[in-house]
């Protein structure tokens, strides 16, 4: 195999490793090893031998490059891949399969924490973010903050005043309400109307979000064509606000709600996912 294809898995695997926790991370550091070139007798094509990333106990770790996937495979001698395998998994499924990984998951969908801890609801400071958990302090106290089906988050301060988890929040609505689509009838958007659409989404997301995560501007000036892709909230302020302005318009429906998510607020931060649960890292936090 052209040496080319070592660097692209490496780069893969490189890749994925900035998407996971440093549990994760440190699993596989044990794992991995410099990639090799395997036979795999299972494989009934001549002369084709494939790289091998990562061994644990009977376990090998390695690239199918005539598939485009990453396998986990058993092995009983180094050099053999004893099974041949055809999955197309990146190598960030590959990581979500280590059990590191699956116990973060096991344990944040265990049960959902609904109600913050009253010693977080004061404030504090967001110490480390992982993929399943942000690390925060509240003085000499620490929190593991957990969440399972991540589907969003956005961080813009360490710092935050107050904790809470919403079920029903602005943030909420790009994966909780159902989407619609806004396309003019020949009807050009001045800027002076684009301004007004945009004050109408920050104000019914309460600052949230921002027309330019649901304009398409390519079609404004033309007056044809999709206009807007978004939540049914937005869409109707968005609606309203061109109905004022003489602009013709038709909705069409799109797709439903995206699921039943919460949203973790702290501060200007926030995590949307499916279920939460609060850790404290000291004994006095777990006394709480």
């Amino acid at each position: 195999m052209p040496d080319t294809d070592r660097q692209w898995i490496e780069r893969s695997i490189a890749d994925a490793l900035t998407t996971v926790d440093d549990d994760v991370r440190r699993e596989w550091s044990s794992i991995a090893m410099e990639p090799e070139e395997w036979d795999c007798p299972e494989y009934d094509g001549k002369g084709e031998r494939f790289w091998v990333v990562g061994l644990s106990g009977d376990r090998v770790f390695w690239y199918n490059h005539v598939e485009e996937g990453f396998n986990i495979s058993r092995f009983s001698r180094r050099g053999v891949i004893d099974e041949y395998w055809c999955n197309q998994d990146d190598f960030a499924q590959v990581l979500h399969s280590l059990p590191s990984a699956e116990k973060a998951r096991v344990y944040a969908a265990g049960r959902s924490d609904l109600t913050v801890p009253i010693a977080l609801q004061r404030g504090g400071q967001i110490l480390r973010r992982q993929t399943t958990y942000w690390v925060v302090t509240t003085g000499d106290t620490q929190w593991r903050i957990h969440f399972a089906g991540k589907v969003e988050f956005s961080y813009s301060e360490e710092a935050f005043a107050s904790v809470r988890i919403e079920n029903k929040h602005p943030v909420l609505d790009d994966w909780n309400e159902p989407w619609c689509s806004i396309f003019l009838a020949c009807d050009p958007v001045s800027d002076g109307v684009l301004e007004e659409i945009d004050r109408a989404v920050k104000v019914t997301t309460d600052g949230w979000r921002f027309s330019r995560t649901y304009l398409n501007n390519a079609n404004r000036v033309s007056g044809t064509g999709l206009l807007l892709r978004g939540p049914l909230p937005v869409v109707t302020a968005v609606e309203n606000r061109l109905a004022a302005s003489g602009i013709r318009h038709s909705v069409l429906d799109g797709h439903g709600p995206r699921g039943r998510f919460l949203a973790l607020i702290l501060g200007h931060n926030f995590v949307v996912a499916e279920s939460f649960r609060f850790e404290g890292e000291t004994p006095e936090a777990k006394a709480v």
